[in-house]
């Protein structure tokens, strides 16, 4: 039987690749999760809030994803069971108008299969 997908919130600081404090212990969770035996596969997925210009938040949501997969690589986590994506601003948690910041949609979703 397949393993349940497990989805994992990682959220950012504004105009920046650097986790908040706050999700330290998700992102322990979610590499706990990812070292199991039973992992075959891994999506890490970058967004952005709506501040800035799209095609630069495009680029800031690929450098979360980055940051999050360089750091599962250091901690031994094989890159082939990695795949990496990356939104921009087009799929928020919370719709704003162009031009809002929003706190929860600077984020990485890490799902676990």
């Amino acid at each position: 039987m397949p393993n349940k997908p497990e989805s994992f919130l990682v959220y950012f600081k504004w105009d920046s690749p650097k986790i908040v404090p706050s999700s330290n212990k998700i992102l322990k969770k979610a590499i706990s999760e990812a070292k199991k035996e039973s992992t075959t596969y891994i999506e890490i997925v970058g967004h952005t809030d709506r501040a800035g210009d799209k095609k630069y938040n495009k680029k800031l949501s690929l450098n979360r994803a980055k940051n999050i997969y360089n750091i599962l690589q250091k901690k031994g986590i094989s890159k082939e069971k990695i795949s990496t994506y990356y939104y921009g601003e087009s799929n928020p948690i919370v719709k704003t108008r162009d031009g809002i910041a929003r706190k929860v949609n600077r984020r990485v979703e890490i799902i676990i299969k």
